[in-house]
C-alpha cells in the first residue's frame, strides 16, 4: 500500500508534534514516511549535495564516487554530521521500513529483508538501499561473531551416497532447513551462525563411542534404519527406543540420550522374537517393543514376561520364576 508524498511532507513540515508522533507510531505511515518518522539518531534524514571543508572553505561532495573515499570521509566529524545519508549508520538499527522506494521515479518498492541471499547482497551494495535498510544490510555485512568461523564449500551427506550439499544456500528458508540438521550445522558452522544457529559443541564422552551406519529393526522384517537421522526431531524419536539407542549410541549421545548399559544377568537370558497372546486369538506380539512405555506395559503381564525374559530384564523387570522351579 502506498501513501502520497504530500502526507509525508505534511507530517514533516506542518503537522503538530503530537500528531506526527501519533501517525508515526502506525506502521503504515512509519514504513512509507521513513525519513520523516525515524532518522537512526538524527532529527532529519536529509543532507546537502556538498559540505564545506573547515579551514580552507573547499566544498566536498557528500556522495563520493569511490567507496574507499566515502569511508575515509565518513570518519571525519565535520563530514558525517552533515552528510547523514551518505554516511551509513555504524550499528545495526535502530529500525528500518518494511519496504523502500527506488529513487529513480519508477515508484518501484523493494523489501528490506530479501528472501534470496544473493539478491540481499546485491541490494545492500546499493547506497540508497543500504542507508534505509540498516538492519537487513548490517546483518549481511557485520556479523563478527560468525565471521571468525570457517567452513568448507560443501558437506557430504551422511547417508553414504556420496552426495555433497552447498554450505551456503541461496535461500534463507533453505539455509534454516539445512541448519536444523546436526550433520550439516557441525560442518557448515559459519553459514548456520549467520541465520541464528549456534555451532555444534561436541561432547567428549560421545566422541569416544562408535556405531555402525545402520541398525536393523527388531520386528523381524529386515528393514534397516540410519543411525544418523537428518532431522533432530527424528533423531530424538528414534533414540527414545532402546533397540535403536543400544546400537546407535554415538548419535543418540549427541542429542542427550545416554548409552544403554547392558546388565550381565540379562545378557545370559534368551527369548524368541515373538510371543503368542494367551487369549486364544493366535495373535503374536514382539518381545522387543519399540517404545519403552509399551515395553513396560507388556512386561507387567506374566504371560509376556515369562517368555520375553531378556527384553523385560533390560528395563529392570525380573524374569518370572515358576513355582515348579522353586526349591522347597
Amino acid at each position: 500500500m502506498k501513501y502520497g508524498k504530500k502526507t509525508c511532507e505534511w507530517l514533516a513540515k506542518d503537522a503538530p508534534k503530537i500528531v506526527k508522533i501519533t501517525y508515526c507510531e502506525k506502521n503504515k505511515f512509519k514504513d512509507h514516511c521513513f525519513k520523516t518518522c525515524t532518522s537512526c539518531g538524527n532529527s532529519k534524514l536529509t543532507e546537502p549535495l556538498q559540505v564545506e571543508k573547515p579551514n580552507d572553505g573547499k566544498m566536498v561532495d557528500c556522495a563520493q564516487n569511490d567507496k574507499s573515499d566515502q569511508k575515509k570521509k565518513c570518519k571525519l566529524d565535520w563530514f558525517k554530521n552533515v552528510c547523514v545519508l551518505s554516511c551509513p549508520t555504524p550499528v545495526c538499527g535502530p529500525t528500518e521500513p518494511l519496504q523502500v522506494e527506488k529513487p529513480d521515479k519508477s515508484e518501484a518498492y523493494y523489501y528490506c529483508a530479501q528472501e534470496n541471499k544473493h539478491y540481499q547482497k546485491k541490494k545492500c551494495a546499493k547506497d540508497w538501499f543500504r542507508k534505509l535498510c540498516v538492519i537487513s544490510c548490517c546483518e549481511e555485512q557485520n556479523n563478527t561473531e560468525c565471521n571468525v568461523l570457517t567452513e568448507p564449500s560443501y558437506v557430504e551427506k551422511p547417508d553414504g551416497n556420496g552426495k555433497k550439499v552447498d554450505c551456503n544456500k541461496s535461500k534463507k528458508s533453505d539455509q534454516k532447513d539445512k541448519c536444523s540438521k546436526n550433520w550439516f550445522r557441525e560442518v557448515c558452522s559459519k553459514s548456520c551462525c549467520a541465520v541464528g544457529f549456534p555451532p555444534v559443541v561436541k561432547d567428549p564422552k560421545c566422541e569416544v563411542l562408535t556405531e555402525p551406519s545402520y541398525v536393523e529393526k527388531p520386528d523381524g522384517n529386515g528393514k534397516k534404519v540410519d543411525c544418523i537421522q537428518s532431522k533432530r526431531s527424528d533423531q530424538k524419536d528414534k533414540c527414545s527406543k532402546n533397540w535403536f539407542r543400544e546400537v546407535c549410541s554415538k548419535s543418540c549421545c549427541a542429542v542427550g540420550f545416554p548409552p544403554v548399559v547392558k546388565d550381565p544377568k540379562c545378557e545370559v537370558l534368551t527369548e524368541p522374537t515373538k510371543v503368542e497372546k494367551p487369549d486364544g486369538s493366535g495373535k503374536k506380539v514382539d518381545c522387543n517393543q519399540s517404545e519403552r512405555s509399551d515395553q513396560k506395559d507388556k512386561c507387567s503381564k506374566n504371560w509376556f514376561r515369562e517368555v520375553c525374559s531378556k527384553s523385560c530384564c533390560a528395563i529392570g523387570i525380573s524374569p518370572v520364576v515358576k513355582e515348579s522351579n522353586v526349591k522347597s
